[in-house]
């Protein structure tokens, strides 16, 4: 059986099934606005800068509009910028320093995932007191109205991280303790 076409047009025909496929690079990929792993790091730099300038506004402009972050140490997720920057109001008075001890970053078609490690030393709850939190992360970047933006960012703290609770938090561990589980169970704890 004889096939029809030239080479040149079965080679055209798979390199456009390739460059369709979700793992072909995506700089081929049409629509694709390209972003390496430098790129991503940058990204992740300058939330780090923004956060240790203690400007909770600069550091929310690094999100969407409809962004949604989990942070480690509430129990609630965030949804909407402004919502973010009301939490980072809080977190940002701990004056939190970090750096980042492992990760990894996957390219996509115009989003990018960064994930790993990060190491906060922020106040602690006594004054003048530092701690050290370990916290995973994960951030989505998409391209927003042309611009690479934080689309979700879910930290945890490591389960083998026992630090204390920042002093902003302070109000919810106030609620998980002995005298308050008892005055929820009606009981007075004997």
């Amino acid at each position: 059986m004889r096939r029809s076409g030239s080479p040149i047009a079965s080679a055209l025909a798979g390199l456009a099934l390739a460059v369709s496929l979700p793992g072909a690079p995506a700089a081929a990929r049409e629509g694709c606005d390209g972003i390496n792993a430098p790129s991503v790091r940058l990204f992740f730099e300058r939330w780090e800068q923004a956060m240790e300038s203690g400007d909770a506004a600069a550091l929310a402009r690094r999100y969407a509009t409809d962004a949604i972050f989990i942070p480690a140490l509430t129990d609630a997720p965030l949804s909407g910028r402004s919502a973010i920057e009301q939490h980072l109001k809080g977190f940002l008075k701990t004056h939190p320093r970090g750096r980042v001890e492992s990760r990894t970053i996957q390219i996509g078609c115009a989003e990018a995932l960064d994930t790993g490690i990060y190491a906060f030393g922020m106040d602690g709850p006594k004054p003048g007191a530092r701690m050290l939190v370990r916290i995973r992360f994960s951030m989505t970047y998409q391209v927003r109205d042309g611009r690479w933006m934080i689309v979700h960012h879910h930290a945890s703290r490591l389960p083998e991280d026992d630090s204390e609770i920042p002093p902003y938090q302070a109000s919810l561990q106030a609620t998980f303790s002995l005298g308050n589980a008892c005055t929820l169970r009606g009981d007075d704890g004997d």
